[in-house]
């Protein structure tokens, strides 16, 4: 803006009325403007400042055609120009001049902050009409603030974050978690081992008669990869002839939970997967769906606990609960073990991950099943083996009714399924609850 516009702007901001014409303040001395406080401080940040004739507030426009900007409140709009002569001119003005002033603009955008004005006061547009400032020169200074608070888009940022699961559970979700911004420790506190002459026998038969059950539940992301693998040496490990052979047998593949996830993951379609993530919720589906009736024949890939790896006995096995419901409906139920979990031989007390989850140095830890809290407890001696605890996650009603049955406390619990997206996300909320934004 211009003319009378310039000096009611100036003056409605406690500044002393300006010329409306081009000057020029070199090496100390000012021309053709009187003097004013905000263009002494222009003056102490260069020797050589252009100052044009487009002094620009919130809500009015700006009108000046060369250096056309978006300004905050109480900002001049000013560039660096070498002169080479005397005084400046409109020529100087000119679109030519426009790369110079844009080469030496980050000199002032450095030094602005210093002297307690916007640093983005001398930001150069180019537009061609005017332009008017307003709600879009406005800092979003309280999102900033709520970004800084939550941690921006690393919500646990500087968190450390305990995995207890296997590798092939543990690795998607230390993903997840380092790209939340949390530092995550493994140790695995089970390891899964391949079933035995006997178990792999059973299994393989079972694979081969497919086409005599009605249904197969894979309750675990364990027990499909345990069927998996057997399945595909039978296919010559053709993950496509796997497919065919199941869409072939018309057998009906339920799952749940981790074991639903590791199937989409293989890219093999699960024909029921219930809304409630539990043995019980498979079952009542299937109840209501009359998919098993009196006769038919239903396969359950599970699980064995290898001495000394024990859970509670309140726990159900695996399974247990899902056989129990289709044997009262008339089904014969085939539940056979598909692998064996153990305690690894490298975990002990002595591990730099135990120490510092002692120490109390752990902000948070993920437990995925009932197998590996009761091995975690046996490495630190217990529920009371703690101090205090860290935040504690629990994927899985099996796992959530270890830790009540221990007396563990669980903060963050994750009912349906196991996804690390879910476990993440119950995280990031809980960290972040109780902090004030602004």
């Amino acid at each position: 803006m211009a003319g009378k516009a310039t000096a009611a702007a100036m003056r409605s901001l406690g500044y002393p009325s300006m010329t409306t014409r081009r000057s020029t303040l070199q090496h100390g001395r000012m021309l053709h403007s009187p003097h004013s406080p905000l263009l002494s401080l222009m003056l102490m940040l260069s020797a050589t400042i252009c100052v044009t004739d487009a002094f620009s507030t919130p809500g009015t426009s700006v009108t000046h055609g060369a250096f056309r900007q978006l300004a905050t409140s109480k900002c001049l709009q000013a560039a660096h120009m070498p002169l080479t002569s005397g005084r400046a001119t409109p020529k100087s003005f000119s679109k030519k001049a426009a790369p110079a002033c844009l080469r030496c603009s980050p000199a002032l955008s450095s030094a602005m902050p210093r002297h307690h004005l916007p640093h983005n006061a001398p930001r150069w547009g180019g537009r061609h009409r005017p332009r008017r400032v307003g709600a879009a020169a406005m800092t979003n200074a309280p999102i900033e603030r709520a970004r800084a608070t939550l941690g921006g888009s690393k919500p646990l940022a500087g968190k450390r974050v305990l995995l207890t699961q296997p590798s092939t559970a543990a690795a998607p979700l230390a993903a997840r978690l380092i790209h939340a911004g949390a530092a995550p420790l493994w140790l695995p506190t089970i390891e899964v081992l391949l079933p035995n002459e006997e178990e792999t026998a059973a299994l393989q038969d079972a694979v081969l008669r497919l086409t005599d059950y009605r249904m197969l539940a894979l309750l675990s992301d364990v027990a499909v990869d345990a069927f998996v693998n057997c399945a595909l040496a039978l296919a010559d490990n053709d993950a496509k002839a796997l497919e065919l052979m199941l869409r072939a047998s018309q057998v009906e593949v339920g799952a749940i939970a981790s074991g639903a996830t590791r199937l989409r993951e293989l890219g093999i379609a699960a024909t029921l997967v219930p809304l409630e993530h539990s043995e019980s919720g498979l079952a009542s589906a299937i109840e209501s769906l009359g998919t098993v009736s009196a006769g038919d024949a239903v396969l359950i890939p599970t699980l064995r606990s290898q001495p000394p790896l024990t859970i509670d006995e309140s726990v159900p096995a695996l399974g247990s609960v899902l056989e129990s419901r289709m044997r009262a409906l008339g089904a014969t139920v085939d539940r056979m073990g598909a692998c064996a979990l153990v305690t690894p031989v490298s975990t002990t007390t002595d591990t730099p991950e135990v120490r510092l989850l002692c120490s109390g140095d752990v902000d948070a830890v993920c437990i995925g099943s009932p197998e590996e809290l009761s091995s975690l407890l046996a490495l630190v001696g217990g529920v009371e083996g703690l101090q205090e605890w860290p935040v504690v996650t629990a994927a899985g009603q099996r796992t959530l009714a270890a830790c009540e049955a221990h007396g563990l406390a669980v903060q963050v619990p994750v009912e349906r399924g196991g996804e690390p997206w879910k476990m993440v996300e119950g995280l990031s909320k809980h960290f972040a609850a109780g902090k004030l934004i602004w």
